[in-house]
């Protein structure tokens, strides 16, 4: 699940740098 929250935390910031 550790993982899990990893991802979601890197599509954020993903999506941070795209703005």
């Amino acid at each position: 699940m550790k993982k899990n929250i990893i991802l979601v935390f890197f599509m954020l910031l993903k999506c941070a740098t795209s703005k």
